[in-house]
């Protein structure tokens, strides 16, 4: 999404940012958006009357717009905002309004509740997110369910072993941004492992950064209406787009941590920096402990009230020799079994309330 601004208000501007991860292009009077192209603003009262703005919709019809007000509006200029599209929003409000308002004007085709899009992020790098996105799938498939794992970590592709894959990403992203992407087009990027369907993460780092929501967004929904469930592999680095709209796009979000004190603290600022900014809550997420160790390392009750995350379940060590990097159906029955319980578990939440139901499967 492209934003333009007119406004003094930095701190309007900076959350604005912070929601969409891209820049903002900032102007110096309301005739330059006449020939300028972008998809939404913000403006300030103060650099336009009611009647230009009627002038403005003649000329850009289909910019999203907010307009800053410096006191509640009369009824007349109510009815004009009304008639004309414009949201108005008073200056004396709270930034957490202005980000609630950015989320439901802007950005209402990201934050829909998908109940059955799953995220899995973690609290660091190599902490296991692609294995257990993964492993969730295949024992999501045990259950005769229809799955497909997303590779939206920019960082890392996410490849497996025994199973190249032609496509990732990088390569379809082109194609969903230009609305030339549909089911069929999607299939032909997948591979099989084990029985569920997998899109390969970004191969080309250079572009981590230039990818945007929408898109990512689009292609969610494209996929989550061929599949019963849709896991998205988001990784542990939350700076870009793939990591804030997947998060975002999900009805279940589920945090992989280790039983270190470097794993809480580094979630506890990628959460201040770029989780909370745009409205996520930590007890939207669930805790697993992956490759726990029951007697030599942090407990994870410590692990739970320190990040203040719901843990879920706690996934055993094992010896990965061998293995294809998809550990579920590998030769240790502790671990499939966790897996197991963690996907009836999600198969039979409520709608609402999810959290009560997952206690139950916690300890």
């Amino acid at each position: 999404m492209k934003v333009a601004t007119l406004s003094n208000h930095t701190d309007c501007i900076q959350i604005i940012e912070g929601q969409l991860q891209s820049e903002v292009t900032r102007l110096s009077s309301f005739d330059e958006l006449d020939k300028l192209k972008c998809d939404a603003l913000l403006v300030d009262q103060e650099f336009v009357d009611f009647s230009s703005i009627i002038d403005f919709r003649d000329v850009q019809p289909s910019i999203k717009t907010i307009l800053l007000v410096d006191s509640p509006l009369n009824e007349t200029q109510k009815r004009i905002c009304n008639a004309q599209r414009i949201v108005p929003f008073y200056k004396e409000n709270s930034r957490d309004e202005f980000k609630q308002l950015i989320l439901q004007e802007w950005l209402e085709h990201i934050v829909k509740q998908n109940q059955n899009v799953i995220s899995i992020s973690g609290t660091h790098s190599q902490s296991g997110v692609t294995q257990t996105a993964l492993s969730l799938g295949v024992a999501l498939r045990e259950l005769n369910y229809k799955v497909c794992v997303i590779g939206l970590n920019f960082y890392n592709p996410g490849e497996i072993i025994g199973f190249p894959s032609e496509f990732s990403f990088d390569s379809l992203y082109h194609s969903v941004s230009n609305h030339l992407f549909d089911a069929e087009g999607l299939k032909k990027q997948l591979i099989e492992i084990h029985g569920i369907q997998y899109l390969v993460g970004n191969r080309n780092f250079l572009k981590k950064n230039k990818y945007h929501p929408e898109p990512i967004h689009s292609l969610i929904n494209i996929v989550k209406e061929e599949y019963d469930f849709v896991i998205l592999d988001l990784g542990s680095i939350y700076d870009t787009s793939g990591a804030l709209a997947g998060i975002m796009a999900s009805g279940t979000k589920i945090l992989v941590a280790n039983q270190d004190e470097y794993s809480i603290r580094n979630f506890n600022r990628w959460f201040d920096q770029f989780l909370s900014p745009i409205g996520i809550q930590k007890e939207d997420l669930l805790m697993v402990v992956n490759r726990f160790d029951p007697i030599h390392l942090i407990k994870p009750k410590k692990i739970e009230e320190e990040m203040g995350v719901t843990l879920f379940e706690k996934i055993p060590l094992i010896p990965v020799d061998g293995s294809d990097g998809v550990l579920y159906n590998y030769y240790v029955k502790s671990y499939n079994r966790t897996f197991n319980r963690m996907a009836k578990g999600i198969t039979t939440l409520p709608t609402e309330k999810k959290k009560k139901s997952f206690f139950s499967f916690a300890r």
